[in-house]
Parts: structure tokens; C-alpha cells; sequence
């Protein structure tokens, strides 16, 4: 994307400044920027694409497809579409920078971990998963046994502000083993966050925490999401979505995913059509109902699009058209889950963790908790206190993050659900039994 292709009137003066200092296919951090053409049938949203520079050459491997990283914007204007798409773009960079920026790694055991003078969220890498996961063909993960190195980085706990130790694997994306280490869990961004103010990175990143431990457990627990019907307590986020949809396009219905014990709103926004992409889905999360759904709202649309060019490449690609033919349902990577329910596949499932028989009305949700984003942090830092959950905080803002005048945070909790690859759900994970326990092992839809 070039910026002069904008007027000086659709970009914000410091968006403009961001996007001169961030968009060059040799030396900025984002290469390259693109918007999705949309139908016209299809909301009236900016959608936009972006790619990374190059952080595989700072782990030595081999250069990503186009996209691999996700990183995007959703928005009613070209301008904030760009600011989401270049804040994601840092967010993702940060996995990787931090560490070659001098973020320092400890290789030990979990044995000795726990008889360290610092405090550890030791991981029980052998109970994630059960042995007829460990069976299946092409599982990516092994058992965790006490004696096995793995690294180890320093956090600060957000309860009580001590420093911790917690496992590289899951704390980083751009994580590379050392010699040996087994791989015993995905690292995912679920958690992360940059903003140009650290409160607000802190609020969005513990919101996602909130936003994915409730969309795992409801896709693989007993209990299910609620559908909802907007009315005067979203009237806003209602007239917003409303100014841009087109009344043949595709049809929404949101969905309360409530969490069992932590603060916040998370809601589901499930795009329907009867063209390809079929179906798509969106998450969203905040202390407020209505703007938990308009999050929501912008996602959806989002993934319906990315869906749509998963389902083109999977036309084009050797290896993709193979798979489809052999009718897989086995998926280890964020992009394939969400082309196999685009398709139309597996709508039984869909339907039956999404059932829409009993819906309620937006006023029957649980109340609005919002406040100033320092409160916001307070309240949901204290649900994670009051149910005795471990919470860290990882600062991975490097200099030159700094120096574009962001700040990029990452959240962890062990004792919540984080993003999995869609066929390596962690099944034996505690905390689905505050969900009812495991009903449904499929793969999720979510990018």
C-alpha cells in the first residue's frame, strides 16, 4: 500500500506519521499493506492485511506463507482499519524482538524449578494432554517429565507483584527450543497487547485472557454460549452495525459466552451466508455488553474475509486440495479450522455449540462493569485474585518499540484456557471442569 493513495483528510496526522515509519517492504516492520475488496452485499467495513518483517531470520527458519502471522484491522474507515492493522503488527513483533533484544531464557527442569528462590508456574506438561492424544498421528506435542529442560523466563505476578518464572513455550510465539527440549505445548498471543498507553495494553491483553479461556471452554465444555438479542441496552452497537449491513448480505447472531468466575463480557458474533464463506466467527470482550458485541461485530467480518482467501488458496494449493479430498479433520495450524467450517463442513457441529432455541434478551446478560481503563485493570486483576488464579505479566516492549511510542504486554495465566491448535485441545486441563468437563473433542473455529 502506498499512503499517497489516501487523501490527508482519511488518515489521522499521527496515523500517518505511524505508517511513514512502519510500512516499507525493506526496512519497516510492516512490509507490506493490503485491503480486502469487498462484495457488495457484504458490510460496509475497511478490512486490511498486513505483513511482518522478516522475524524468522532471528530463529533461523524458513519464511512464512503470506498471512501466517494474522495480523489485521477491522473498521468503519480506511484510517482504522490501518492504526488496528500497524498496533497488531507490533504486538506480534514483540513475541519475536524481545528476545533477540536480550530477553533472558533459563533452561531447567521442573524439579528445579520449583526449589528456585524465585516462584514458578511449573507446567504439568504430562496431564494437558491425554495418552490417545499423544497416539494420534501427527500429534506436534510429547509428555513434560519432571527432569526435562525446558526454558524459563522472568515475569512479574499481577497479584501480588513478585517476580516469577514462567515457561518460555507458553509464553512466547517467537520462542525457539534449545537441543533436546521437547515441545510440549504451542506458544500463542493469546494475552498480548500493544497500545500507545501501557493501561490500556494491560486492559485489552487481561480482556483476552477473559475472551479465550470463555471461547475454548464453551466450544469444548458441557455448557454452551447463549444467544442474544439485541435490544435498548445495545441500542448503539445495534444502529452502528446495522448503517452497514446490506439487507441480502450475510446474517449475524451473537452469542454470550459466559465465564464461570472472571470479570468481563465476552460475546460470539457468528456470520452466516449461504455462499462460501458459510460460516465465520468473531469474538469480542469488554466490561460494557455493547461494545463487547461491536468487537465482536468488526471480527467476524474480519475472519469472514480471511476465510476467503484460505478458501481460495486451499483451490489453488497441491497439498490443500488433497487434504480436502481426503476429508481431514485434523488441523495443527489456525488457518485450516477456519477454511473447513468457511466450507460449509461439519455444520452439525456449528449448530450444535452455537444453538440459537432459547435466546435471551441483551438486558438479561450479566451488568456492565466499566469504568476508566485503570479501574477496568483493577476489576479484572481482583477476579483473578478472588478465584485464587496465577496471573503474570510479561513487558516485552523492546527500544524501538518504544521509540514508536507503544508499549506491548503479554498476560499469562496457567490456570486459564489459551488459544490451542484446533486438533490438540488441552483435554486434561483443570479448568475445563468449570466448564462441566470436556463434552465435544473437534476442532474449534477460531483463527
Amino acid at each position: 500500500m502506498r499512503l499517497t493513495s489516501l487523501s490527508s483528510g482519511d488518515v489521522p496526522a499521527g496515523t500517518a506519521r505511524l505508517l511513514r515509519r512502519m510500512l516499507c517492504p525493506l526496512t519497516g516492520l510492516t512490509q507490506a499493506i493490503g485491503f480486502v475488496l469487498r462484495d457488495p452485499m457484504e458490510p460496509r467495513l475497511a478490512v486490511a492485511g498486513g505483513e511482518m518483517t522478516g522475524v524468522h531470520m532471528l530463529r533461523g527458519s524458513r519464511p512464512p506463507k503470506p498471512g501466517a502471522y494474522h495480523i489485521g484491522g477491522c473498521g468503519t474507515t480506511y484510517a482504522e482499519a490501518l492504526i488496528k492493522t500497524l498496533g497488531e503488527t507490533i504486538e506480534r513483533y514483540s513475541h519475536f524482538a524481545a528476545l533477540a533484544d536480550g530477553l533472558a531464557v533459563t533452561l531447567t527442569t521442573s524439579r528445579m524449578a520449583r526449589a528456585d528462590d524465585t516462584p514458578s508456574f511449573v507446567p504439568d506438561g504430562s496431564a494437558l494432554f491425554s495418552g490417545e492424544q499423544y497416539r494420534r498421528p501427527g500429534f506436534p506435542f510429547e509428555p513434560l517429565s519432571e527432569d526435562r529442560e525446558i526454558g524459563w523466563v522472568r515475569a512479574r505476578s499481577l497479584i501480588d507483584g513478585a517476580p516469577v518464572a514462567i515457561p518460555a513455550q507458553q509464553a512466547l510465539v517467537g520462542y525457539l527450543r534449545s537441543p533436546g527440549e521437547p515441545r510440549f505445548t504451542a506458544g500463542v498471543t493469546t494475552g498480548s497487547a500493544a497500545h500507545t498507553d501501557p493501561v490500556k495494553a494491560l486492559r485489552n491483553a487481561l480482556l483476552e485472557v477473559v475472551q479465550i479461556d470463555a471461547a475454548i471452554g464453551l466450544w469444548h465444555g458441557a455448557a454452551k454460549p447463549v444467544q442474544i438479542v439485541l435490544d435498548e441496552r445495545v441500542a448503539a452497537a445495534g444502529r452502528a452495525i446495522d448503517r452497514t449491513l446490506h439487507p441480502h448480505g450475510p446474517s449475524l447472531r451473537f452469542f454470550w459466552l459466559p465465564n464461570p468466575d472472571l470479570v468481563g463480557l465476552s460475546v460470539a458474533c457468528l456470520v452466516e451466508s449461504p455462499a462460501a464463506p458459510h460460516v465465520a466467527l468473531g469474538l469480542g470482550c469488554d466490561l460494557r455488553l455493547s461494545q463487547a458485541i461491536y468487537k465482536a461485530f468488526l471480527e467476524g467480518v474480519a475472519v469472514a474475509h480471511l476465510a476467503k482467501i484460505i478458501l481460495f488458496r486451499q483451490r489453488v494449493e497441491e497439498a490443500a486440495a488433497a487434504a480436502a479430498a481426503d476429508h481431514a479433520v485434523t488441523f495443527y495450524d489456525l488457518d485450516s479450522n477456519v477454511g473447513h467450517y468457511a466450507s460449509g463442513a461439519d455444520g452439525e457441529v456449528i449448530r450444535s455449540r452455537f444453538p440459537g432455541r432459547t435466546p435471551i434478551a441483551a438486558s438479561r446478560v450479566a451488568p456492565d462493569a466499566g469504568g476508566s481503563p485503570s479501574q477496568d485493570v483493577a476489576r479484572l486483576i481482583e477476579a483473578f485474585a478472588a478465584t485464587s488464579k496465577r496471573l503474570a505479566l510479561l513487558d516485552l516492549t523492546t527500544p524501538d518499540v518504544a521509540d514508536l511510542g507503544f508499549a506491548a504486554l503479554r498476560v499469562w495465566s496457567p490456570d486459564t484456557l489459551c488459544l490451542p491448535l484446533p486438533s490438540a485441545p488441552p483435554l486434561l486441563h483443570p479448568r475445563f471442569a468449570a466448564y462441566g468437563g470436556v463434552a465435544l473433542d473437534r476442532p474449534h473455529p477460531y483463527p
